[in-house]
């Protein structure tokens, strides 16, 4: 009896071994790339001496693709939101890189699939098969993928025309794609040649480029941008013009609202191309204006006017002072411009109730330099008075007991206390609005301010390189940083005096505010004065023998800027005429 029968089978117990003839490799690439393993396995069968065991068998190697500590891969979009394809297979590809897959690992999987002989059969098992793999499945070695950042410049540098010797910053933002932005570095470059720190240079391997030159022409500039990872790596700002030409009279302004946050509107005016004008209306873009010299001290021509004041039963108005003088504006020093309206638009700044026209004031920082007195309101029974030019009082308002004029005040005697209206024969200043005032106020030689006076700033004290703020303390978004001094709130320039009853008219606006009639006539308001603290100087012309008269201005108030270089003559001009 035999032991061990002979049993006839289909299945070869001898299956190959696995092994990896290719492995995973690491990848490094940017966002932008595109990543791709290979991986590929062979199965080898044992030979018994020199004849192969088997050597009909047949059968196939499956793939499949694995993320270390994530499991297998299949094909589309992942979760990181990049796509793959070849998850089945000996080429993996993964596209759309994004950071969240960064030092990920993958490895290839193999496993052996027996087949069928062909040709032979077996009653009992239906056809014959080669064995499986002992070492199935079988790992690859592991092949990292590193995305490498890329740099964005989100902000790019922008070419500038600017004055010989003037201080220009171009400017650049960069971002890396993972956040690594500290370890960005800059160079910039002028003409093709790295710049370095100097005297006329600063901030050449920073994010902003200072630089200054006297050398008239054009160059170029850009900025290298570097990151010890990121591919690629340099990348180069876009290349902008620096455009160095002899200092122009340049003017930028401002147009603000004292309570508002952001600017009514601002520009640039070259004063070669003409007169820069603004006449007060409704907008409050008209009338408050600063104004400065972007690129030198410009010598400037200007005509100023105050405003009319409003008209009564046939009567008169008032007529707002007028006056042409040139003044040297200092380079990126605020000068500001408040324009008055009559009483009847109800509008800052304005006249005395009812009828009294607004002045107009030119401030250096935050002291009057120069002021024409608006016009007085119209009585029943009597015209208001014109308000005085520069360094002239008002006219007094006509009629059976009009008001009295705004009285002159000598040059450069303003005070520092100012007042709205009093209360006639009071010596006491009025800090609040109260209609039965009737004698005109005076405007204070400083703005006092709203916000700065709460933190404890003098009328006339320097505020330094800063933005403008609202009378609340709130920075004017767009607002350039300059030497400014301006105190928004208190000035005491509605200082015209208030009427006794609605058939009278109130007085001007001006360095001292024209009377409102104290008394029964139903008389026009007195015109308020004008003023100069001596920076100024009067130029004379065929229309103005002194360079300043009463009267003269039938609108509102305005101011009108020239270069004395293009002006022709001293003659005054005025703007387009208002709505109001």
């Amino acid at each position: 009896m035999s032991l061990f029968r002979l049993v006839p089978t289909g299945l070869d117990l001898n299956g190959p071994d696995l092994s990896f003839t290719t492995n995973p490799v690491g990848v490094a690439t940017s966002t932008a790339g595109i990543a791709t393993f290979i991986g590929f396995a062979t199965a080898t069968f044992a030979t018994v001496g020199s004849v192969a065991n088997s050597p009909n068998n047949l059968g196939i190697i499956t793939y499949r693709w694995h993320q270390v500590g994530v499991g297998s891969v299949t094909d589309g979009t992942t979760s990181a939101g990049s796509t793959v394809t070849g998850a089945g297979s000996t080429i993996l590809t993964i596209s759309g890189l994004t950071n969240d897959i960064n030092q990920a690992e993958y490895f290839l999987q193999a496993d052996y699939v027996p087949e069928v002989i062909s040709g032979v059969t077996s009653v009992s098992l239906g056809g014959a098969f080669t064995g499986n793999a002992p070492n199935e499945p079988l790992n690859s070695g592991i092949g990292t993928l590193t995305v490498l950042p890329e740099i964005t410049i989100v902000t790019q540098p922008s070419g500038e025309t600017v004055a010989s010797g003037a201080t220009h910053t171009f400017s650049l933002y960069a971002t890396a794609t993972d956040g690594s932005n500290t370890d960005l570095s800059y160079q910039w470059s002028q003409d093709g040649s790295e710049l370095t720190d100097s005297s006329t240079v600063a901030g050449s391997g920073t994010t902003e480029l200072s630089i200054s030159s006297t050398t008239i022409g054009v160059s170029t500039i850009l900025c290298k941008v570097s990151h010890n990872t990121a591919n690629p790596s340099p990348v180069y700002s876009n290349t902008v013009e620096y455009d160095v030409t002899a200092a122009r009279n340049i003017i930028k302004y401002e147009c603000f609202s004292e309570n508002s946050t952001s600017l009514n509107s601002s520009g640039t005016h070259d004063l070669s191309d003409g007169a820069l004008s603004f006449r007060a209306d409704t907008s409050a873009a008209t009338r408050s204006i600063t104004i400065y010299p972007s690129e030198t001290n410009s010598e400037v021509k200007i005509t100023m006017g105050g405003s009319k004041g409003d008209s009564k039963g046939g009567r008169r108005r008032g007529h707002g002072g007028i006056s042409v003088f040139k003044i040297t504006l200092l380079k990126d020093t605020e000068y500001t411009i408040k324009l008055g309206v009559p009483y009847s638009a109800n509008l800052a700044p304005q006249g005395g109730n009812p009828g009294g026209g607004g002045l107009a004031v030119l401030y250096r920082k935050a002291n009057v330099i120069a002021v024409c007195g608006g016009g007085g309101g119209a009585g029943s029974l009597g015209r208001g008075g014109d308000g005085g030019g520069v360094g002239l009082a008002g006219e007094g308002g006509q009629g059976i007991n009009g008001g009295g004029a705004g009285e002159q005040i000598n040059t450069g005697e303003m005070g520092t206390s100012g007042s709205y209206a009093t209360v006639f024969g009071s010596e006491t200043s009025a800090v609040n609005f109260l209609s039965t005032n009737d004698d005109g106020g005076f405007l204070s030689k400083c703005t006092v301010g709203d916000y700065y006076a709460a933190q404890g700033y003098a009328p006339c004290q320097d505020l330094g390189n800063v933005q403008a703020r609202t009378y609340d303390g709130d920075i004017i978004t767009g607002s350039a940083t300059i030497d400014r001094g301006y105190k928004a709130g208190f000035g005491y320039r509605e200082n015209g005096g208030n009427a006794i009853n609605e058939n009278s008219g109130g007085g001007g606006a001006g360095a001292r505010g024209g009377d409102g009639p104290s008394l029964g006539g139903n008389g026009g308001g007195g015109g308020g004065s004008g003023y100069s603290n001596g920076e100024i100087t009067l130029l004379t012309s065929t229309t103005l023998s002194t360079g300043t008269r009463i009267g003269g201005n039938d609108d509102t108030a305005f101011i009108v800027i020239e270069s004395t270089d293009e002006a022709s003559d001293n003659e005054p001009v005025f703007p387009a005429a208002s709505s109001i």
